[in-house]
């Protein structure tokens, strides 16, 4: 197979995403939806990329991760001497699969919405990036018989100079969206504030313009963000202050300025300046 610019524009956006979909590759502007999916088809059929074939959900879309030989022909033509990581074999079809999915498309409304706002995302983890740390997700935490795994950490750089660590929480809710994951792991998903657990973990700098973490919950549909607004409305506490809920979006101007506290206000999740 001769690899066009597009195909390698693919590999590597495979290992920074880690997985694809044909619609994803075209937000991020590598191609239009038919070449996206064309070169897709060759790159599968040369064993560049795996392919998940999605049942557990009728009409999803098939999801691309990068294959071993994918990884050494993307080191091989940027002249790398090791390889990325990749995976042996596709991901499985699974409910968590949906959710890594909507990982991804958050992941890219992020680097999107900074671009607009002129900040700078100095870096960012998912829980199914590679961990050479052990068998946990990548985005583990553990300090002082504490753990903690958010879907998404994030560090933010806006343009006056601060700098902010992002904790985002990607509730899918399941098939049929309930809050039960939600409810259950709110508690200590509000002890890792109170204790600056993220802070400790994440070797967050203790200096002036360095934030403390936020957490920020960004739901699948706008029914479950209604639901969980009524079970936090009116909460109090000093870390409520730096816990933020959300609609999962690619529109910038809603990522922006459409974000909820317990206090029943609407905003940005960090201070920006919106979008015009």
């Amino acid at each position: 197979m001769n690899l066009s610019a597009v195909d390698y524009a693919l590999l590597g956006a495979l290992e920074q995403f880690r997985l694809l979909t044909i619609a994803q590759g075209v937000r991020l502007g590598i191609a239009n939806y038919s070449h996206v999916a064309e070169r897709f088809r060759g790159l599968r059929t040369a064993k560049l990329v795996h392919r998940t074939e999605r049942q557990f959900r009728m009409g999803e879309p098939m999801v691309f991760c990068l294959s071993p030989k994918g990884a050494r022909e993307l080191a091989l033509w940027r002249g790398d001497a090791v390889a990325p990581a990749a995976r042996k074999e596709a991901f499985g079809d699974t409910m968590h699969l949906h959710q890594r999915v909507l990982t991804v498309d958050l992941h890219i409304t992020l680097l999107a919405w900074a671009h607009q706002v002129g900040a700078i995302v100095e870096w960012v983890r998912v829980e199914f990036d590679p961990n050479p740390e052990g068998l946990f997700p990548a985005t583990t935490i553990s300090r002082r018989g504490r753990k903690s795994g958010p879907d998404m950490l994030a560090a933010v750089r806006t343009a006056d100079g601060s700098h902010w660590l992002l904790a985002f929480e990607v509730e899918t809710g399941g098939r049929s969206h309930r809050l039960s994951n939600f409810t259950t792991h709110l508690e200590e998903r509000l002890e890792t504030l109170r204790t600056h657990h993220l802070e400790h973990g994440c070797d967050w700098p203790k200096a002036s313009g360095y934030k403390a973490a936020r957490l920020v919950f960004v739901f699948e549909t706008a029914d479950m963000l209604v639901a969980a607004r009524k079970r936090v409305l009116g909460a109090s506490g000093a870390e409520w202050r730096r816990v933020f809920l959300g609609v999962l979006t690619d529109n910038l101007e809603a990522f922006c300025t459409s974000w909820w506290s317990a206090d029943g206000a609407t905003g940005a999740f960090i201070p920006v300046t919106s979008i015009a």
